[in-house]
């Protein structure tokens, strides 16, 4: 996707329920969480091929990472379903969720404007920038406001709330204000990166539009065909049938 233009480009279809992505700027490495039908995963997602490398299995759902953001230096943090405890994913135990502890080793737990803790049913965004985690919390209300904007400080662990009115931008707390009875689902940051998509010198495989068309006398259907990698410029095309 091209920021300021938003012109977006399908590399592919991932063919698997994503729950949430996030990308680590220090090694390239996009992760996706996907839900299966009766576990959750931790997968390596290929931005040339969109190819998923398994890293780690969760088993159900609620035992499993609900949403995760890394920190572009290789420390990716989550929450499970149903808590407030702020996890991080130990990549070098095999992702291991592990809880995030002061100085007294107590268990952090992120609360809503409330000082209720949190307790996620869904899978909602969660970014980081600069030290702050930005987490779009759904409190599950049936009326009023739905949905909370949780600013989590990493250094001390406190948090701003996004206040609730139909005016936009808050000023005084640097937050945005979201009209009621909205849900907010997904978050992205606009940083700047060290990392480049790599230039595709070939392609490792074509797909076309159709596997199959089933045309009448005088019907015609035009086909189209891409490259794997989506970056590799086709040059003409060959067609034959036999």
């Amino acid at each position: 996707m091209d920021p300021g233009l938003w012109n977006a480009k399908p590399i592919c279809n991932l063919g698997q329920n994503v729950h949430d992505l996030t990308f680590d700027d220090s090694t390239g490495t996009m992760y996706a969480l996907v839900k299966h039908e009766d576990y959750t995963s931790l997968q390596i997602l290929d931005l040339m091929t969109g190819e998923m490398t398994l890293v780690a299995d969760y088993g159900y759902y609620s035992e499993a990472p609900w949403s995760i953001a890394d920190d572009d230096n290789g420390t990716i943090y989550a929450f499970m379903y149903g808590s407030g405890v702020m996890y991080t994913l130990d990549a070098e135990n095999g992702y291991k969720l592990t809880p995030v502890t002061d100085a007294d080793g107590n268990e952090i737990v992120i609360c809503d404007s409330n000082g209720d803790p949190l307790n996620p049913k869904y899978s909602q965004g969660m970014v980081y920038d600069n030290g702050i985690i930005y987490y779009a919390y759904y409190t599950s209300a049936w009326w009023g406001e739905s949905s909370e904007l949780i600013a989590i400080n990493t250094a001390d662990w406190s948090c701003q709330y996004s206040a609730y009115s139909a005016w936009g931008y808050d000023q005084d707390n640097n937050l945005m204000n979201y009209y009621p009875n909205t849900e907010l689902v997904g978050l992205m940051v606009l940083n700047e990166t060290n990392y480049t998509i790599p230039e595709a010198t070939e392609a490792v495989a074509l797909s076309m539009s159709a596997s199959s068309l089933l045309l009448g006398v005088g019907q015609s259907n035009q086909l189209k065909v891409s490259a794997v990698p989506w970056n590799y410029e086709l040059g003409k095309v060959n067609w034959s049938s036999s």
